[in-house]
């Protein structure tokens, strides 16, 4: 009797520490005087969402039925790691929209709270100076973003009015201002798109923020930076910890991100943030590729890591360095640029080349394919005059338009002109090379930078170079293969082409992106046929058929762009055999 009477105050007490799991629902049909038990149902769901916010406990997951909900939501409470997350997301993966009619306004504010997810919601139609369609702050943690959409929101109604730099709006925002971080933020899947952020940014980590994950989103069509990493701004009540740190920011696809103000956009840009990896990214027809900058004087970024990302077709392929240091901004230090493919930037004609270097201290960059359509492959930003021991080998330049004699690379105060007069000069790229890196297809809009078999990166890179083992190259396989690493961001895999694919993934769908209309190959060693089942970033199934042994092509009724995911089945077993992301674009 005694262990009796002891072991029950002990179930209770775990059991209010667990919390208890329910299900609310939501519907513009439904009435927030219902009782608890009552919006159990999705007969007699409430009306509002902040209401379910409201009555939220760990473990609550809030259902929201299809509509579209005209509210700024403020969520009050936290889940926890015994009793759960509490979880926003759509009904019967129906389309929800938080729709900011047309107004300056927030749409969803998580402050100081914990352990919130937000899966398949729209965030719509904010318009006006400081509007924001996700705002994060405080000691919030564990959060979850994940296949959402969130676009139209403007810092003013017209797209193509200039901003000064009081004049913004974010779409998505985790701001560090506590001297406790945020921490565990993880922004996953989700589509921002049509958004004008004015002189801020699409999606922003700013200030006193450690841990994070920013991984397999679409950014595009956005008026200004894509994704940020900020620092040195007094976020952060403590300057030793205002920068964005220990992040990763992966497998994103970021396109069309234009300032109106300065050309100088980047599609993923690092200012003052320390400790980070940016990898298996694929950024194109944006002002800049990838920037790591240091805005502020006397400030850093620092150990910041950019590898196996494909950046094409921008302005400007990528730009290291603090751009006026050190008189006003501050530099970028100790950090690697590796195993990256540069192809056909500089599509402004300015100069800026492949590579644009400034103010840099003790940076590195091996094993990298500069792939030019001008004659200029290595640029000097403002003051590199100013950058000291960096570090370049075992790279491969290559130029459409001139030759190992007529090419230019700057460096400083120094402009080279022929390749063995700028390794002789610089005392860079001892190990280098200036030729045809030999890449799948450079002459079509649907690129492919797979390294051919010919190709002379193949085991070529640096043979004592540090893969750290959580590294995969482009297409996420292992980074070294018969024991060199390859120059550029894909490892070559011993079989070229679609049919290296096929026997990989036995499914495998191309070009990607597309227009809707694309290929599914099926590889025979599936016997006969599978069914292929299509979903857009709701949820909901767009697209179903069978698929054979071969080459299928498939057009999908659609107009809209954005994300969306196949599964294929084996039509024998009924096992899942492949999934994947398409993404649908003008």
């Amino acid at each position: 009797m005694k262990i009796r009477n002891i072991l029950l105050p002990l179930f209770l007490f775990v059991a209010l520490l667990k919390g208890y799991s329910q299900t609310y629902y939501v519907s513009n049909s439904g009435s927030d005087g219902y009782t608890k038990v009552q919006a159990q149902n999705t007969a007699t769901p409430w009306k509002t969402i902040q209401h379910a916010c409201n009555n939220a406990t760990p473990g609550t997951t809030i259902q929201i039925m299809a509509g579209t909900y005209f509210e700024q939501i403020v969520i009050p409470v936290s889940g926890s790691s015994l009793g759960g997350y509490i979880t926003l997301t759509n009904y019967s993966s129906g389309k929800v929209t938080i729709n900011g009619n047309a107004k300056a306004a927030t749409l969803l504010t998580i402050s100081s709270q914990s352990y919130i997810k937000i899966i398949g919601l729209e965030f719509y139609n904010c318009i006006g100076n400081n509007s924001i369609g996700i705002f994060m702050d405080g000691t919030s943690r564990n959060i979850e973003i994940t296949n959402n959409s969130i676009h139209h929101i403007y810092w003013n109604p017209s797209v193509s009015a200039i901003p000064n730099d009081t004049e913004n709006a974010q779409p998505l925002i985790g701001y560090g201002d506590s001297i406790i971080p945020l921490q565990n933020i993880t922004i996953q899947g989700n589509d921002f798109y049509d958004n004008a952020p004015g002189f801020s940014e699409n999606c922003t980590l700013d200030g006193n923020v450690n841990g994070f994950s920013i991984i397999n989103n679409m950014v595009h069509n956005i008026q200004n930076i894509g994704i940020l990493s900020a620092g040195n701004y007094g976020t952060s009540p403590n300057p030793a910890t205002d920068h964005a740190r220990n992040g990763v920011v992966k497998g994103n696809k970021v396109w069309k991100c234009h300032s109106v103000y300065d050309s100088s956009a980047a599609g993923i840009y690092v200012d003052g943030g320390e400790d980070l990896v940016i990898e298996q990214n694929e950024c194109y027809n944006n002002d800049w590729g990838i920037e790591i900058g240091c805005e502020n004087g006397g400030d850093t970024t620092a150990n910041i890591k950019v590898r196996d990302n494909d950046i094409f077709r921008n302005g400007g392929g990528m730009q290291v360095g603090g751009y006026d240091g050190p008189v006003n901004t501050g530099r970028v230090v100790n950090s690697t640029i590796s195993n990256n493919t540069f192809f056909g930037n500089d599509t402004l004609a300015n100069g800026n080349g492949e590579l644009s270097l400034s103010y840099s201290e003790g940076c590195s960059f091996y094993n990298n394919i500069m792939y030019s359509a001008s004659d200029a492959v290595v640029s000097s930003g403002w003051n590199s005059g100013n950058s000291k021991g960096l570090t370049f080998d075992y790279n491969r330049y290559y130029s459409i338009s001139s030759n190992t004699v007529n090419v230019t690379f700057s460096y400083g105060t120094f402009s080279y002109t022929g390749f063995a007069n700028y390794q002789s000069g610089s005392g860079f790229d001892v190990h280098s090379l200036f030729a045809n890196p030999s890449l799948k297809d450079t002459a079509h809009l649907a690129l492919d930078l797979h390294l051919s078999t010919s190709s002379t990166c193949i085991n070529d890179g640096s043979p004592t170079w540090p893969v750290d083992t959580a590294e995969r190259d482009f297409d996420g396989n292992a980074r070294i293969i018969a024991g060199r690493i390859d120059i550029g961001a894909d490892e070559y895999q011993g079989v070229t082409g679609l049919q290296n694919l096929i026997d990989q993934q036995l499914v495998n769908a191309y070009p990607n992106p597309n227009n809707g209309s694309f290929n599914i190959a099926l590889s025979n060693t599936i016997n006969e046929k599978a069914e292929i089942n299509i979903y857009n970033a709701f949820g909901q199934r767009v697209y179903s058929g069978s698929i054979y042994s071969g080459i299928n092509h498939i057009m999908l009724n659609t107009n809209i762009t954005g994300i969306y995911f196949y599964r294929a089945v084996n039509q024998i077993t009924q096992e899942v055999i492949s999934e994947g992301k398409l993404v649908v674009q003008n």
